[in-house]
């Protein structure tokens, strides 16, 4: 069984950009994140460029229940939710993101660990 904790409705589509398979969203897993302001120092000192702050961003704690491991589930997360649990093999992300003419994504071809 694949279930989707992502914002969005996860399509799989084939090479030929036909619908597979549709998972709608369950409800979203969210990360906890830092933001640390680098300093207003010069392009050269990684600080504001021309002028526009640059942050470093840190991802630590899970804010939401995590789903349990069921025997033959697989769950679809955000890359940063993954990231934050690597002990999770049952976490899955969207890979090989197919868009149509404007840019928009319409799917994606596979799961990546």
């Amino acid at each position: 069984m694949i279930k989707n904790y992502t914002p969005h409705q996860v399509t799989i589509v084939d090479k030929n950009n036909e619908r597979l398979a549709e998972f709608p969203s369950l409800g979203t897993i969210r990360v906890k994140s830092t933001q640390t302001l680098i300093g207003h120092a010069t392009y050269e000192d990684q600080g504001d460029i021309q002028g526009i702050p640059v942050f470093d961003s840190s991802f630590e704690d899970i804010t939401d229940k995590l789903p349990p491991v069921e025997d033959d589930t697989v769950y679809v997360v955000s890359r940063i939710v993954k990231n934050a649990c690597p002990e999770r093999n049952d976490f899955v992300v969207p890979n090989d993101v197919v868009r149509n003419q404007d840019g928009q994504i319409i799917g994606c071809q596979s799961f990546s660990r």
